[in-house]
C-alpha cells in the first residue's frame, strides 16, 4: 500500500512538472523596448555604430526608445518616433532616423523595460515536507505535491526580489494512526488526500520559499470509514519552490 501511495504521488510531481517547463519556455522573450529612469549622456551615431561626432547629448528622463544593437561596450538605440497609427512608412522615412551610443553601464543603471508590469501571474509546482496541525496540536512528515497559480509583486525594476500570493492544489500522503483515528486504526496506515491550499511567497533571485495554510480531505469512503480526527481542517506549513514561472500582467 505505501508503495503504491509514493508511486501515485511521484506521478503526479512528473505530470505537473513539464507544464512548469513548458510556461518558463513559452512565456521567456527578448526585451527590446526601454524607458530611461534619469537623464543619460548619449553620442550620435549610424545604424553600424560609427559616431558620427564628438557632441554629447542629454536624453531626458521617461523618454522610450528601441535597443537596436550592441558593440564593444556601447549600446546602439534609436528613440520612438509618433506616427498615425494607419501611416505605411517607406524606404525613404527611415533614412530620418537617429542614432545613438549609450555605454552598457549607463544602459543598466538608467533604464528599465518598456511595458513592464508591477505585478506578474506565476504557476508552478510546490513541496510541503511537513505540517503543523491544530486542534489537537500535531506536528505531521504528510507532505504534499501540487500545482499553484497566482499574482506575483515585483518589489524592484530587475524582477529579483517578490511577493507571490498563491493558490494551490495537489495530492497528499497522510498517515493515520490510532491517536489521529479515535483508535480504529491499530497500525499506521498512509493514505491519499486531496488538498487546496494557499500560500505566501518570497522570491529572491531563483530561490524561493513561503508559507502555506490548507487543509487535507480523504475521499468519502475513507473519511467515514477512518473518522480522521484531521479531516477538512488547517494546518500550516512552509513550502519549497522547484518550479515558479512569471509573465507580465500587460499595463
Amino acid at each position: 500500500m505505501k508503495l503504491l501511495l509514493n508511486s501515485l504521488l511521484i506521478l503526479a510531481f512528473l505530470f505537473i512538472t513539464p507544464f512548469s517547463i513548458y510556461g518558463q519556455t513559452n512565456f521567456t522573450r527578448k526585451q527590446y523596448a526601454y524607458k530611461f529612469a534619469v537623464e543619460c549622456p548619449i553620442q550620435k551615431c549610424t545604424l553600424n555604430g560609427k559616431k558620427i561626432d564628438s557632441i554629447e547629448f542629454i536624453a531626458p528622463a521617461n523618454s522610450k526608445f528601441v535597443l537596436i544593437d550592441a558593440k564593444g561596450e556601447y549600446y546602439i538605440i534609436r528613440f520612438f518616433v509618433s506616427e498615425s497609427k494607419n501611416q505605411k512608412k517607406t524606404i525613404a522615412d527611415y533614412s530620418l532616423y537617429n542614432y545613438y551610443l549609450i555605454t552598457k553601464f549607463q544602459f543598466e543603471f538608467k533604464s528599465y523595460p518598456l511595458g513592464s508590469s508591477d505585478y506578474d501571474l506565476v504557476f508552478g509546482s510546490i513541496y510541503t515536507p511537513i505540517k503543523v496541525r491544530s486542534n489537537p496540536f500535531d506536528f505531521s512528515k504528510d507532505f504534499t505535491i501540487g500545482s499553484t497559480f497566482g499574482l506575483r509583486r515585483n518589489l524592484d525594476r530587475e524582477k529579483q526580489l517578490g511577493i507571490d500570493l498563491l493558490i494551490g492544489i495537489g495530492l497528499s500522503s497522510v498517515s493515520l494512526d490510532s491517536f489521529s483515528t479515535s483508535g480504529k486504526v491499530y497500525k499506521p496506515i498512509d493514505v491519499l488526500a486531496f488538498t487546496p491550499a494557499l500560500g505566501l511567497v518570497a522570491e529572491i533571485g531563483n530561490a524561493q520559499v513561503g508559507f502555506f495554510c490548507g487543509s487535507d480531505m480523504l475521499n468519502a469512503q475513507n473519511g467515514v470509514r477512518y473518522d480522521w480526527i484531521y479531516q477538512g481542517k488547517v494546518w500550516w506549513s512552509f513550502g519549497i519552490g522547484y518550479t515558479l514561472v512569471s509573465f507580465d500582467v500587460k499595463k
